[in-house]
């Protein structure tokens, strides 16, 4: 037979290591937020990386941003709405760098 146990003290439980999980989610979230946020403040990364891997890690960046809009696009198979949205969108963004260059 199981345990004496009462259904409220295992709910508790329940809604307890719920939201130890989803405060741990948000921290590991911000966290990355905070240092993807760091690494992008251009002065003081370009004086460490130098001007010729600044540039180098931008042109890498849009050689990868490219294909994962297209696998994206290749994942979603009934709404492409939000595909085509994150498309148009990268497309403004890089043309309007491109056409600054």
């Amino acid at each position: 037979m199981s345990a004496n146990r009462c259904p409220s003290s295992s709910a508790t439980n329940t809604i307890q290591q719920s939201l130890k999980t989803r405060l741990t989610i948000k921290t590991q979230v911000m966290n990355q937020l905070q240092f993807l946020r760091a690494l992008v403040i251009p002065k003081g990364m370009i004086q460490r990386m130098g001007p010729k891997r600044w540039k180098l890690r931008h042109r890498l960046t849009y050689a990868v941003v490219i294909p994962g809009v297209r696998h994206y696009d290749m994942l979603v198979k009934s709404d492409v709405r939000q595909p085509l949205a994150f498309a148009g969108v990268l497309t403004v963004l890089l043309g309007s760098r491109f056409g600054r260059h």
